[in-house]
């Protein structure tokens, strides 16, 4: 009878992984071409696919719609302000800010501005934070953020990066 037990709960752990239970993965990001940008790309990489920069601004490289932060040549930031590009979970810019959260397993959160969600290094460890549940930076590696206008319900913007960057902006 043991042995019968084990074997189910070992079918059915491995069920919930296959099922995407414990899928937070590190994000990444798609375009409408099939293109992906993720953390750690060489400037060279994101070139090829965003194209040439429209220039610098603050610590930020400008590209048609998106803003990319390097350090010693590997992107550690994106902001995206179009709906060019989507999240892993199929968020964009202009969904649903609810719907976003329910994407990302975030529910109840304070619509007005939007939410964020923090990551350890393993992408295991995640805390969810908003204008009502706040959460550091420094107890965190990476944070990903959908933003909304406080009079808007949609996602305007999504910005993704590690801890020291966006603390110091380099």
């Amino acid at each position: 009878m043991k042995a019968w037990a084990m074997a189910c709960l070992a079918i059915v752990m491995v069920c919930m992984l296959a099922a995407g239970c414990g899928d937070n993965v590190e994000p990444t990001f798609k375009n409408r071409r099939g293109q992906t940008l993720r953390y750690g790309m060489g400037v060279e990489e994101v070139e090829a696919i965003l194209g040439e920069p429209e220039g610098e601004r603050y610590s930020f490289t400008e590209y048609d719609g998106v803003q990319v932060g390097y350090r010693d040549g590997v992107a550690v930031y994106y902001w995206f302000r179009t709906d060019e590009w989507g999240t892993n979970k199929g968020v964009s810019t202009g969904d649903d800010i609810a719907a976003a959260a329910k994407a990302y397993g975030f529910e109840g959160f304070d619509e007005l501005y939007g939410f964020d969600i923090y990551y350890r290094d393993d992408f295991k460890d995640v805390k969810y934070g908003d204008s009502t549940q706040r959460v550091s930076i420094f107890d965190c590696d990476f944070s990903l953020s959908f933003s909304s206008r406080r009079d808007s319900d949609v996602v305007d913007y999504i910005m993704y990066g590690d801890r020291k960057y966006l603390v110091e902006q380099r």
